[in-house]
């Protein structure tokens, strides 16, 4: 999915702003990749936090 939208995007665009779309695209999903991986690290030390406080 992710491969034909952003082949639509560049396909409609100018080549070189295409590839700059691309990029950023990219850019982007890494962005929010990272931001997942963090969030998950921080809500198994939240969830880490909670339990040792029931103990």
């Amino acid at each position: 999915k992710m491969v034909r939208i952003r082949g639509n995007v560049a396909n409609n665009a100018p080549p070189d702003e295409g590839v700059e779309i691309a990029q950023k695209l990219d850019e982007i999903l890494a962005t929010l990749l990272n931001t997942r991986d963090h969030l998950a690290v921080l809500k198994q030390q939240v969830m880490g936090n909670e339990e040792e406080e029931e103990a």
